[in-house]
């Protein structure tokens, strides 16, 4: 590796890192930002440090977390309390809270929650349905959250790992 390789390795290791903290700001894709960047870096460098079968690994983690509106509900989420109405609440009230309560992830999940709640009390009209929702709202919002971490600590563990070695 010579010394340009080298600093583009470190740039892009550091770039890794910041888009890191900055998905913890919920609805930014921070998966998609890393593949983006590891992307850059295996064309810049000709697929020679980062291997094409790592940029496969990082593009399917990638995918899985962008994908996974779709098969988190496999995961019983939807027989546990949340109807349609309830889940437009929670991105809704989620997309609010994140804007109107500038405290990071504080506001998506008070505003998960309460889009949650005030859609199965308009659907609904009970408090005991629309508590269910919440519950179901913040218990998404934590799982979301969770599983787009790991993935980014996967994406940037894969480059790593392919880089180094």
């Amino acid at each position: 590796m010579d010394i340009g390789q080298g600093l583009l390795t470190v740039i892009t290791i550091v770039a890794m890192i910041v888009i890191f903290f900055v998905s913890l700001i919920p609805f930014v894709p921070g998966p998609a930002m890393l593949w983006g960047v590891s992307l850059a870096y295996g064309v810049l460098t000709e697929f020679r440090e980062l291997t094409i079968v790592s940029m496969v690994i990082i593009s399917l983690l990638m995918l899985a977390t962008a994908l996974s509106d779709f098969w988190t509900p496999l995961l019983g989420m939807k027989s546990r309390g949340g109807s349609c109405s309830s889940v437009f609440g929670t991105i809704i009230g989620g997309l609010l809270g994140t804007f109107l309560i500038p405290i990071p992830l504080l506001g998506t999940l008070l505003g998960a929650i309460g889009g949650a709640m005030l859609m199965e009390v308009l659907r609904v009209g009970d408090l005991r349905t629309a508590l269910r929702a919440g519950s179901f709202a913040a218990e998404s919002v934590v799982i979301g959250l969770v599983l787009e971490l790991v993935v980014n600590v996967a994406i940037i563990a894969v480059f790593v790992v392919s880089v180094a070695f």
